[in-house]
């Protein structure tokens, strides 16, 4: 307040309006037409994964031979997880703060987030005028790029307000701040690159137009495993057991999400080797049969058989599933290499990134010959994405002294010393980020 308080509470017809971009489980998702809960609340009524049909529910469909684009479900993201409700036991109608404090930050600069309930009934408290902050909340489970539509759609939704608001004329041009956290980063890249436009189901790269860049005026990621993170390994293996309070989503229920595969390093990166310290190639899916590990563990079947009941035959099911593996496997190549394809940004684009720094954290796994996983080396970074990863340093595959070899051209860097989410509600990140949203106009 003491530092932006008044240029905060300016009435300047020229602020910028910002977009937040969630990372991976951090938007709500539900049942379309039933509002019943899939993700984000734990409580009486909501989706069970230890339920069969509630395990489907939850999964992403798997049919032989379609492509992911077209395993289409009932599941949509009206909002950005801002807290998530616990109905269990003791801790029945428990809150516990997720992305609140990122919008608490954009509070402070007098923000407004026209999804969040009037000021006196909602999580984040505003005080003063109000300015426009939309949320961007997305299907996490999808392939990235699938999601890149409905942002474009979210974006020129909001720059028809401004102009309505402003009075400005309909072809009149109107920016907007992108501010992307962990994997909604990765989604702010492609949009930058690629507009609207979904990943090829095959084939080379796409030469990047740079069509989303055209209404973006400044680009901040938070925490964004532009590398990959080799912490996503062991959650696609033995799925995701986040606390003994929510429930466990087994390995093959996650192994339907293709965003999930999409965190995984790039190969050339060897952020994964054998005992030797030789790559290995977690983008084959002959590797993950090899280590039965995910959707390729016999061990599976039983869930397997929840999520493709039509199917009897334990082969058939195998089979299906390893075609999904295979499709969400050659996504995240594919992905990745378009994200690091050569191109000069637009000169007016600013690009921001704030990225921790302080926490020794699981840089390189070591996959054994009886295929267990361990940490074979550390390096600095937040505790779920490294310092390298973030900034985009190819150069992390070579001797540790070799100059840096950056695959993203930042304007601004900052580190700071927190940990993933925690982050997003210390001062100094505050200070930063309000910084760049309302000193450099």
């Amino acid at each position: 307040e003491t530092i932006y308080g008044a240029r905060a509470r300016a009435t300047a017809t020229t602020r910028t309006p910002v977009v937040v971009v969630p990372g991976i489980l951090g938007s709500k998702l539900v049942e379309r037409g039933t509002g019943r809960k899939v993700w984000g609340a734990f409580q009486f009524g909501a989706v069970d994964p230890d339920i069969p049909g509630d395990a489907r529910t939850f999964a992403l469909p798997m049919r032989e031979g379609v492509p992911l684009a077209q395993l289409t479900d009932e599941i949509e993201a009206p909002d950005a997880l801002d807290t998530v409700k616990l109905d269990i036991g003791l801790l029945r109608g428990l809150e516990l703060g997720a992305y609140v404090d990122l919008l608490q930050a954009l509070a402070a600069g007098k923000y407004r987030d026209s999804a969040l309930a009037p000021p006196d009934e909602q999580a984040v408290k505003y005080g003063g005028l109000h300015y426009t902050c939309w949320q961007n909340p997305y299907d996490w489970r999808r392939e990235i790029s699938e999601n890149a539509q409905a942002l474009d759609a979210r974006i020129r939704e909001l720059q028809d307000t401004v102009r309505r608001q402003r009075g400005l004329p309909a072809d009149a041009e109107v920016k907007v701040d992108l501010l992307c956290h962990s994997m909604g980063g990765l989604l702010g890249q492609w949009y930058l690159r690629y507009g609207a436009m979904r990943l090829p189901e095959e084939g080379p790269a796409p030469e990047p137009t740079w069509e989303g860049a055209r209404n973006i005026r400044n680009f901040i990621m938070v925490g964004t495993p532009s590398g990959g993170s080799t912490n996503v390994l062991p959650r696609l293996r033995d799925g995701l057991d986040l606390n003994p309070l929510f429930p466990n989503y087994r390995p093959a229920i996650v192994g339907t999400f293709p965003a999930m595969y999409q965190l995984i390093p790039p190969d050339d990166l060897a952020r994964v080797v054998d005992a030797s310290g030789s790559p290995i190639a977690m983008h084959d899916p002959a590797t993950w049969e090899r280590l039965r590990w995910g959707l390729a563990d016999p061990g599976q079947d039983e869930y397997l058989s929840w999520l493709l009941p039509e199917v009897p035959a334990a082969a058939d099911r195998r089979r299906i599933a390893l075609d999904h593996l295979a499709k969400c496997l050659g996504a995240a190549a594919r992905f990745h290499e378009a994200l690091r394809r050569p191109s000069v940004p637009p000169a007016h684009l600013r690009r921001v990134l704030l990225a921790g720094d302080a926490i020794m954290m699981p840089s390189v796994r070591e996959i054994r010959a009886d295929g267990t996983l361990h940490i074979r080396e550390h390096a600095p970074g937040d505790g779920e994405v490294t310092r390298a990863s973030a900034l985009g340093d190819a150069a992390v595959a070579k001797d540790p002294a070799a100059p840096a070899e950056y695959w993203l051209d930042f304007d601004k860097v900052v580190f700071l010393p927190y940990e993933h989410l925690e982050m997003v509600g210390q001062p100094l990140f505050v200070d930063n980020l309000l910084y760049e949203l309302l000193e450099r106009q």
